[in-house]
């Protein structure tokens, strides 16, 4: 076999599975890191292939604080060419301060914000990997990521 002087091994991505338990913990551990109230929580609803964030007890600044870190909800809002106030107004109740992604790409994009925030590092999930107990993810082999099964 001729392998490539070239061939940077620090570049070669790894597929992990990571557990859906983990990820309620995760998020309020992220919670804390940006300083949020420590009241707000996250709930995952889980099925084959689908999974919805929900974030209880969030104030809209700090909901708005999210957004940006995470960039969710970019893509949404020039694909329907909406505002950004017109997309915090559907994911978002002030009346009982509860925000809900409805559209799958944010709820990954909120996971990849938070494995970024929390481990450095930058993952990607595989749909298709996906089940009830596990979604997996693609990450770079250098990843210190703790939470792996």
């Amino acid at each position: 076999m001729n392998i490539s002087k070239d061939l940077k091994f620090d570049k070669i991505n790894s597929v992990i599975a990571c557990s859906w338990d983990d990820v309620d913990y995760e998020l309020s551990r992220l919670f804390e890191k940006l300083e949020f109230n420590s009241s707000i929580y996250a709930e995952l609803e889980r099925s084959e292939n689908q999974f919805l964030i929900t974030i209880d007890s969030i104030q809209k600044d700090e909901l708005i604080k999210l957004l940006e870190v995470s960039n969710i909800g970019k893509e949404n809002i020039e694909k329907r060419n909406i505002t950004f106030e017109d997309y915090i107004e559907e994911i978002y109740s002030e009346d009982d301060m509860k925000c809900c992604f409805d559209y799958k790409e944010d709820n990954y994009k909120i996971i990849s914000a938070l494995y970024k925030e929390l481990y450095k590092t930058d993952i990607e999930i595989i749909e298709s990997l996906c089940n009830f107990e596990y979604f997996a993810v693609v990450v770079s082999q250098k990843a210190k990521i703790i939470n792996i099964h």
